[in-house]
């Protein structure tokens, strides 16, 4: 039987959140395409990652009345995230951290973030970072490590709403009191808002961005949802044809060697995530690895750079994505102010 959310929405934004569990891959096997399932199983948190593409169509499927079997994610290079549903076209973000998983699916383009609230590192620095982002939510304890959570999820909520990425630092955004958006003194057409979190999702703060000249509807979704697409299937072998191949690493340039105790930096990083030596690799990436999320990773360039003692350039921070790029970064960078 094909799962219709109820209705066909009007509103201009369709946001759904998920708590992420254990059972969320079986669940959600029925309502997943084949692809969309090895790409699950590959994920490093795969609960997490089937309750973000299954809260994605969900909500595409809640704003076109269309069976959440029939919405097929589209993702092509340098282009939106897209959603088909049936006849319909929709923009699609989404966004999970631990705990929840949120989406949103909009007639016009979108962008989802949610963040745990939790300690922040060098909150200080980071709050001057984003100080143009805006202030916290009401009903929210007004710490500095909550403004730096807060403001981040605007920020990422108007770069995918963008789609440019983290290629404009925060500083070029100014957000006002009512949501409008300016990059560079000049209006953006798009507002963003904290996104209203229904319990039990109160250790989380998130924001949503985009027209927003409608209604925002906010629903969750709990795997007992689901239950009338089909029998729970439990997660299958990923076919080795199916694997994805990473290129090559870059070789390094022999004359920064031991520049800086890379051991070193192998520890700071360890401790800053809080995992285990071991599994900082040279190769591992930080978020598709080692669970990194993006304000994670901002936080450990401020961290690697204070410990280091220079400052990268703000346009090259995307290229941090394992221990080899934080060193050579950090090593060119050293190299060029001494």
């Amino acid at each position: 039987m094909a799962a219709t959310p109820a209705g066909v929405h009007t509103e201009d934004t369709v946001v759904v959140t998920a708590a992420v569990g254990r059972e969320w891959p079986g669940v959600a096997a029925p309502s997943l395409t084949l692809a969309e399932q090895v790409a699950i199983s590959e994920r490093r948190d795969p609960s997490a990652a089937a309750a973000a593409t299954v809260a994605l169509k969900w909500a595409a499927g809640l704003l076109t009345g269309t069976a959440v079997q029939s919405v097929r994610l589209v993702r092509e290079p340098g282009r939106r995230p897209r959603a088909r549903a049936g006849p319909h076209a929709v923009y699609v973000s989404l966004s999970h951290t631990a705990g929840l998983a949120v989406a949103a699916a909009a007639r016009s383009p979108v962008g989802i973030d949610v963040e745990r609230v939790r300690v922040v590192h060098e909150p200080t620095r980071l709050a001057g970072m984003l100080a143009t982002m805006g202030a916290p939510p009401p009903g929210y304890a007004p710490t500095a490590d909550l403004a730096v959570l807060s403001a981040w999820t605007r920020y990422e909520a108007v770069v995918k709403a963008l789609g440019v990425g983290c290629i404009f630092p925060p500083r070029r955004f100014r957000v006002g009191t009512g949501g409008d958006v300016s990059l560079d003194g000049a209006s953006v057409p798009l507002r963003v808002l904290n996104l209203p979190l229904p319990l039990p999702s109160v250790g989380h703060i998130g924001a949503v961005a985009g027209r927003l000249t409608g209604d925002l509807l906010v629903q969750e979704l709990h795997p007992g949802d689901l239950a009338d697409i089909g029998d729970i299937e439990t997660p299958f072998p990923v076919p080795s044809a199916l694997t994805t191949h990473y290129p090559a690493p870059r070789r390094q340039n022999p004359a920064m060697v031991a520049v800086l105790d890379k051991e070193k930096l192998r520890h700071t990083i360890a401790a800053t995530l809080d995992v285990a030596v071991a599994q900082v690799r040279d190769e591992a990436h930080f978020m598709e690895d080692l669970g990194v999320d993006s304000l994670m990773a901002i936080e450990l360039i401020v961290v690697l750079e204070r410990s280091v003692g220079v400052k990268l350039d703000e346009g090259r921070l995307h290229e941090v994505t394992c221990l080899r790029r934080a060193y050579d970064l950090l090593t060119e960078q050293l190299w060029a102010t001494t």
